[in-house]
């Protein structure tokens, strides 16, 4: 669904024949959005988001030359109805000022896997987790996930185990962000699965891209302690023995929980981002 051209008009630009200095022109599929005078707004990727059914532009992005409330007129009226993805602060506020919804605020973090923590004993068995295993174990992943992040948690995203497991089939299938990666990780205790840590291949340069963990969760019903630890530890210690150079992610910032566990693996912070609602007319 392209956005709605009233005074602002779109064009495609294939990678890296951006005009203006876009930082995620690596990225496939920019698109710039023009105003009447042909200024250059906003560049930004049509997605279908994972946290709303709403269409979305994300990596939003404004030229320094472009005035906040000129990209957030352009914004309100090209993508009304649309989720907006954007680490431009400024743009940000001044979309919610105009009535947008925040629907996460993120942190985007990395780790250069120069160095690991060593990994404390554990009694889970963690075990390579392929496509194929993602998709054969779905049902069971998908409930895991779906518990994992309750109604009030600040990653909660699905409202019946059925759309989780829908998600967990389709990153399965690479039809988010990118392939999975045999880097990724299961865990298991005394043979039933308590955990997972899903790494794809988002096609692009790190921090922004490359090998990205788009799930981990574990089963809160099971009594076993240090499971995300374990999974994570894992993984990274397999893409460094890969020869990858990076691992990144995005966490909500609420989830201080996660953001500690992931400060405590060597992850750094790389930028923050909001993603917001926004109204269905401008």
């Amino acid at each position: 669904m392209p956005p709605r051209e009233v005074t602002y008009a779109v064009s495609a630009h294939p990678r890296g024949v951006m005009t203006t200095a876009d930082p995620l022109g690596h990225w496939a599929s920019r698109t710039a959005l023009h105003d009447e005078v042909g200024r250059e707004l906003l560049i930004f990727t049509a997605a279908s988001g994972t946290r709303t059914s709403r269409p979305c532009a994300d990596g939003v992005w404004r030229p320094a030359d472009i005035p906040v409330a000129d990209a957030a007129r352009g914004a309100l009226d090209a993508f009304a109805g649309w989720a907006v993805s954007t680490a431009d602060q400024e743009l940000a506020a001044a979309l919610l000022a105009a009535g947008s919804q925040r629907v996460r605020h993120a942190r985007l973090m990395t780790h250069d896997l120069a160095t690991l923590p060593t990994a404390p004993p554990t009694a889970l068995a963690i075990e390579p987790l392929d496509a194929d295993a993602v998709l054969r174990n779905a049902g069971r992943l998908g409930e895991i996930a779906f518990a994992a992040y309750p109604v009030g948690h600040p990653d909660h995203s699905h409202e019946a185990a059925a759309q989780a497991i829908g998600e967990i089939a389709a990153i399965g299938r690479g039809d988010l962000l990118g392939p999975v990666m045999t880097q990724s990780r299961l865990a298991r205790h005394k043979g039933a699965i308590v955990g997972a840590c899903l790494v794809v291949d988002r096609k692009g340069q790190a921090p922004d891209s490359g090998p990205w963990v788009i799930e981990l969760f574990r089963d809160p019903a099971s009594t076993v302690r240090g499971v995300g630890e374990a999974l994570m530890l894992a993984t990274l210690t397999a893409a460094r023995e890969t020869g990858l150079p990076s691992v990144s992610l995005v966490v909500s910032d609420l989830n201080t929980a996660a953001i500690d566990l992931y400060s405590h693996l060597g992850f750094i912070e790389a930028e923050q981002s909001w993603t917001l609602s926004l109204p269905a007319t401008p």
